[in-house]
């Protein structure tokens, strides 16, 4: 089995949805993996954590014990923290970036209005 307790995973539902989920426990000889369903951070998820100073640090899930039901967050810098699902909300997407500018309209310009030089004068018949 390719499987570990702890290792996120989805799970196949009947309505052919698929659920996050955290493998609990591994009967190998069995070919059996018990997994809890309903864990809400999946590893790699995005969360703001509450700090005991008040204020939220951003994170991402890096581990999840689901017998405990603590996650291990990476807040970065090597720094790890464990938080229960209380004490985390999900990150919410950044800004998406401005649109770019309305490309400017094609002008069909005339040759003496794009700067092209004028044409030479006809030349005048002989009288």
């Amino acid at each position: 089995m390719n499987y570990a307790v702890g290792d996120s995973v989805l799970v196949p539902r009947s309505d052919g949805s698929d659920s996050p989920g955290f493998v609990v426990e591994i009967e190998a000889d069995k070919g059996i993996v018990t997994v809890e369903i309903g864990a809400k951070y999946p590893i790699g998820t995005s969360v703001y954590v509450l700090r005991s100073n008040g204020q939220e640090t951003p994170a991402t899930v890096k581990e999840y014990e689901p017998t405990k039901k603590i996650y291990t967050l990476d807040l970065g810098d090597g720094q790890l923290k464990r938080a229960n699902e209380i004490s985390m909300r999900m990150k919410e997407d950044e800004a998406p970036p401005p649109p770019p500018p309305a490309a400017e309209p094609e002008l069909n310009l005339t040759d003496d209005e794009a700067g092209a030089p004028p044409p030479p004068p006809e030349a005048e018949p002989d009288i």
